[in-house]
């Protein structure tokens, strides 16, 4: 075999040089972020892997995503770089994701340590509970005046919620036939008039 030119032997030299300097970028990973630390059950995390500057990468990386689920990723193109995936979570918790350098199927592992990023599912707070409907007699006390509201049914007796005019401010109390009148007569507002008939078991205060 004839021997190399010194020119020519110099030019071998240099591409080797550079093939394997390109070969070492193509395989180094240095780093992991989420796009937010927190995402409700249901929403998708986006992960960014970065690597070092290169034009022909050829290597492989795993993400595992904490819940036992995992990809495996082909960094075989500088469209890849640096490295997208997005993953979602059903549950709330606190979730570690780890890319980590591996082979996958002829590929070696990308070179680097794996490298974790936490991420945070927060469950959404429970939808309030409607309250109660009110009662009619609920209802019409809410809506009556502010002096029926003051002067109350005597005790043993209870509002008519059907007598209450909101115009007026009469109302009637209604309890059992012969039901005593505890306490003090009550001081119908305005022009209103007490009335009492405690045989019919009613009493109030009516125009």
């Amino acid at each position: 075999m004839r021997n190399l030119s010194p020119a020519f032997a110099a030019i071998a030299l240099s591409v080797s040089a550079l093939c394997a300097v390109t070969g070492v970028q193509a395989q180094t990973f240095t780093g992991i972020q989420v796009d937010r630390p927190s995402i409700k059950p249901g929403e998708a995390v986006s992960v960014t892997a970065s690597f070092t500057p290169v034009d022909s990468p050829n290597c492989g990386m795993h993400i595992s995503w904490g819940d036992g689920a995992g990809d495996d990723f082909k960094i075989n193109e500088p469209a890849k770089i640096p490295l997208k995936a997005s993953h979602t979570y059903a549950q709330p918790g606190d979730y570690t994701i780890t890319a980590e350098p591996r082979k996958v199927t002829t590929r070696l592992g990308c070179i680097g340590k794996k490298q974790s990023v936490m991420v945070k599912v927060v469950a959404p707070p429970p939808t309030p509970v409607a309250p109660r409907a009110a009662t009619p007699a609920q209802a019409a006390l809410a809506a009556a005046p502010a002096a029926i509201k003051v002067e109350m049914c005597p005790e043993g007796w209870s509002l008519n919620a059907k007598s209450v005019n909101r115009k007026t401010g009469a109302y009637t109390c209604a309890a059992r036939s012969n039901t005593p009148v505890a306490g003090p007569r009550t001081n119908c507002p305005g022009d209103l008039t007490y009335f009492e008939n405690t045989k019919k078991g009613q009493l109030g205060c009516r125009p």
